[in-house]
């Protein structure tokens, strides 16, 4: 009797009907995680930034003292702090776009049918605002400064 092998059946399905679901994260640890990776990457940029920056990330061409290092010199002008926080925006970007997705569901389940429209508003204005987030970190305003200027004028509460 010959056996026969199947490619492609050694994986683990997310869902399967009789053993449920293999992977469940509760929404509360989800909006944990999701708020904690930009906050902890700017705390790392931070400190990094003083430690092993100080002296450049502090200077302003004005002379003017400095006991931090500004935003944009923390998370933008040094490596590895450069690479800390893009990492921490892209993996933050991915449950933000899930949220909203979520929302979408959970506005159009309470609201009347014929205002459903309200909620699609709210969610793509909302994936607008997660892209504008992610293009802001990775195109860099000194290399591309159309791009940057378009992104910040297309961010909700950002008026230049």
């Amino acid at each position: 009797m010959s056996t026969s092998v199947m490619i492609g059946t050694d994986y683990l399905p997310l869902h399967h009907k009789s053993k449920g679901h293999a992977l469940r994260l509760p929404f509360s640890k989800l909006a944990w995680i999701t708020v904690s990776l930009p906050l902890l990457g700017f705390i790392f940029c931070v400190i990094w930034s003083i430690l092993f920056n100080y002296e450049r990330s502090t200077y302003t061409h004005c002379e003017v003292a400095n006991y931090l290092p500004s935003i944009s010199a923390a998370i933008g002008s040094y490596s590895p702090q450069n690479q800390v926080w893009k990492t921490a925006i892209f993996i933050h970007a991915g449950p933000r776009f899930l949220i909203a997705r979520m929302y979408y569901k959970y506005y159009q389940s309470v609201l009347y049918h014929w205002i459903h429209f309200l909620a699609a508003i709210a969610c793509w204005l909302n994936v607008v605002e997660n892209l504008a987030l992610v293009g802001l970190t990775f195109i860099s305003s000194s290399e591309n400064y159309c791009e940057e200027r378009f992104l910040l004028v297309n961010k909700p509460g950002k008026h230049y």
